[in-house]
């Protein structure tokens, strides 16, 4: 494979050479005096084509410095296989940024989740606590209540009775 300087020499020495050869072609026609032709060629269109080939003469050194610029094939496929390589990197940094993300979220919903576990366990645990001190009050009210019961309706027995003894002795 040709390096990239050998790839411009060669074409510089090929695009000199053919140069070369279109000016010596152009000075060639200027200087050979007119000959006669077998098909006769109107001047007008003589001198439109002598101009043409004039101009195309001109022309040709700025398009071959144009060309020159140009990349050539195997500089492009350096190039494409550059931008290749860099691309693939590029995906390869991206995906591994990603998979670090993706294991981040996953790591902060998993602690999310426990979180929310060890709060609503604590919360459940709280209400428990709660709700047996609740049945406990109420348990310890009806007890107070049965006895504020009992002992009312002893009272009221004691007083009947009281009562009516007091009753029975004055009317005796």
């Amino acid at each position: 494979m040709n390096s990239t300087s050998e790839n411009k020499l060669q074409k510089n020495s090929a695009v000199a050479a053919l140069t070369q050869r279109n000016a010596a072609a152009i000075r060639e026609i200027q200087l050979t005096e007119y000959q006669p032709i077998v098909y006769a060629i109107p001047k007008e269109q003589r001198e439109m084509e002598q101009q043409l080939l004039e101009d195309a003469a001109a022309f040709q050194p700025t398009l071959y410095k144009q060309i020159d610029t140009l990349a050539t094939r195997d500089e492009l496929t350096q190039f494409g296989n550059r931008q290749n390589r860099y691309l693939t990197l590029a995906v390869e940094r991206m995906q591994e940024a990603n998979e670090k993300l993706l294991e981040t979220v996953c790591q902060t919903v998993s602690q999310d989740g426990k979180a929310r576990e060890a709060f609503i366990s604590s919360c459940t645990s709280v209400l428990e606590q709660a709700r047996q001190r609740i049945e406990d009050t109420i348990a310890g009210m009806r007890r107070k209540i049965l006895w504020l019961m009992v002992g009312t309706s002893l009272g009221a027995v004691a007083l009947s009775v009281l009562a009516c003894a007091v009753f029975w002795k004055l009317a005796a």
